[in-house]
């Protein structure tokens, strides 16, 4: 995974009303990208590691339905531990974070550009 460090103010620039985020122009924001080697390398790694654990394939699949958001978070942790233990107020957003309108909560489309 990649990451890359703008700030909102730049995204909210490029967005329709409706879209922009309701917090400071000067607030950082980390846009994260998964990588081919990703998959190849890190997911792999993870998700043989809950086959271990597991000792079934279908162990793996009751006890982990999401593999790719649980290998995500498992990823985020160490970073939301240190934002927590820092006392700083952050927010994750996700390729499929809706609002119950089912409108995407952010572009990020708009964010890799």
């Amino acid at each position: 995974m990649v990451g890359n460090l703008d700030d909102i103010g730049d995204y909210n620039n490029y967005v329709a009303d409706t879209f922009k985020m309701p917090y400071d122009p000067d607030t950082a924001a980390v846009l994260v990208l998964s990588t081919p080697t990703m998959f190849d390398v890190s997911f792999k790694k993870w998700f043989m590691q809950k086959r271990k654990e597991y000792k079934t394939m279908e162990a793996v699949v009751e006890n982990v339905p999401q593999p790719i958001q649980m290998f995500v978070e498992s990823r985020l942790e160490p970073l939301r531990k240190k934002l927590d233990d820092a006392n700083i107020d952050y927010e994750v957003f996700y390729d499929s974070s809706l609002w119950p309108n089912r409108k995407p909560k952010i572009l990020l489309q708009t964010c890799g550009h």
